[in-house]
């Protein structure tokens, strides 16, 4: 019996952590919440592991794979600490000239592009660089709304709130909007050409609920024409739910179903409707200044079409890529800790609608999902370019310019597009449009 320790219960090491963890399974899904959510606090991490994919390990081996993956501070992306204030800096000439974005908000965008710094430097960063921001930003500086309606929900997909902002219609940018109750997350933001047709809001709902795997308990809208569809599809898809909806029903202890499609006023649409302000002021207007000055310079001039057509052609893209970084910075920013709220705070809404409340989504079987692969394709084949801002033959002519102006310049291609540069290219292919002169104003 020499040799043996009598005091020591746990002999084998063994304890409740998992200690056995694929590290090739592991490593991209820390990728994911790290860089591609923004998410550094340990326990949210260790939570989102443990719910999302029933791993569950110690802070101090979370500690060493982040440390493994390099992931997570400027550092592990590449940066040293000189180097990120440039970082900042470059981040908000690009893509915030307006200077509307928060240090919170300019924080989660970059670390949603993998790149990790404390609120504190950004701050420290936009003080310096561009201090009369937080003037502009200050709540005396603009009509903050009072809201005083308690807003209720089971969880995660119980009701899915669905809308068109049209801010930016005047300029060719409508956008469409579907943003779940509970957690407050964007499930669909983009912009289309059109958001006031049944076949482009429709095509935009079939696609969510097939990432989705399933269908919300209930959808949401005001009374527009533009969602009958919706609600036509919707409600057949309910119809083909019933195993599952029976059982939440049973898990919500609440009697009867609600209706699969509930029409309301927009006044009373308010989870989507909340969402409109912070798109108006953080991302709707750094496009209208750049769109407007362009205008009132003479560079732009909106009735030519060969210039409405260049226009397209370089800002739809720029504005797509814009708008998925705001609702990807949205969906990652930490909503504030909020006293007798009936909703999650103190964390993002991708946090809340994987982590928190009775999950409602009402799973479809997979011939439902084949139905819905159906009239997908359907609908692509007979408007192949449903989501597409030119037609084929303004694409086509506007594709022959570019390729001309590469040549005129001795370049390979033209520099990527942002809103530091966009006018300058404008300007370099509208210099060109005799070259290729194929489009005549309607």
């Amino acid at each position: 019996m020499s040799g043996t320790n009598h005091y020591n219960r746990n002999s084998e090491g063994r304890n409740q952590w998992n200690t056995q963890v694929n590290v090739e399974t592991l490593e991209p899904i820390l990728r994911h919440l790290v860089d591609g959510e923004n998410i550094v606090h340990r326990p949210t991490l260790l939570k989102r592991l443990l719910q999302e994919y029933g791993i569950q390990i110690s802070r101090s081996t979370l500690n060493k794979y982040l440390k493994q993956f390099n992931l997570g501070g400027p550092k592990r992306a590449g940066f040293s600490i000189e180097q990120v204030e440039g970082v900042i800096v470059m981040h908000i000439r690009q893509h915030d000239p307006q200077n509307t974005d928060s240090p919170a908000r300019i924080a989660a965008a970059l670390g949603s592009r993998g790149i990790h710094i404390a609120r504190d430097m950004v701050r420290a960063v936009m003080k310096t660089h561009f201090p009369e921001g937080f003037d502009q930003r200050s709540r005396s500086a603009t009509n903050k709304t009072s809201h005083n309606a308690v807003i209720q929900s089971y969880g995660p997909n119980d009701q899915l709130s669905i809308d068109g902002h049209d801010k930016l219609s005047s300029i060719g940018f409508p956008i469409y909007g579907m943003r779940d109750k509970f957690s407050r997350k964007w499930i669909t933001l983009v912009a289309v050409p059109n958001n006031r047709t049944n076949v482009i809001t429709s095509y935009l709902y079939l696609k969510t609920i097939r990432d989705m795997g399933g269908i919300p308990l209930q959808v949401t809208s005001d009374h527009g024409n533009e969602v009958m569809d919706i609600f036509g599809y919707q409600s057949a898809l309910r119809e083909t739910a019933v195993a599952p909806l029976a059982d939440l029903i049973a898990k919500l202890d609440i009697g009867v179903a609600p209706e699969p499609h509930r029409f309301l006023s927009s006044t009373r649409n308010i989870t989507v409707e909340r969402g409109w302000k912070p798109l108006v002021t953080k991302f709707n207007r750094k496009i209208l200044v750049s769109t407007t000055n362009a205008i009132a310079s003479g560079d732009y001039i909106v009735d030519n079409r060969s210039h409405r057509v260049i226009y397209l052609f370089l800002m739809a893209p720029l504005v797509l890529e814009e708008l998925e970084m705001y609702k990807k910075a949205a969906n990652c920013q930490v909503i504030r800790r909020q006293k007798g709220i009936s909703l999650p705070s103190g964390m993002s809404a991708n946090t809340a609608y994987t982590s928190e409340g009775q999950d409602c989504l009402l799973r479809l079987s997979p011939d439902s999902l084949d139905q819905v692969d159906r009239w997908i394709v359907d609908i692509e084949a007979a408007y192949p370019r449903l989501l597409c801002f030119l037609t084929w033959d303004e694409k086509s002519w506007v594709m022959l310019l570019w390729n001309h102006v590469c040549s005129v310049t001795g370049e390979q291609a033209l520099p990527k597009v942002s809103l530091l540069n966009i006018w300058s290219t404008f300007r370099l292919m509208t210099g060109h449009i005799t070259d290729i002169p194929c489009l005549v104003n309607e």
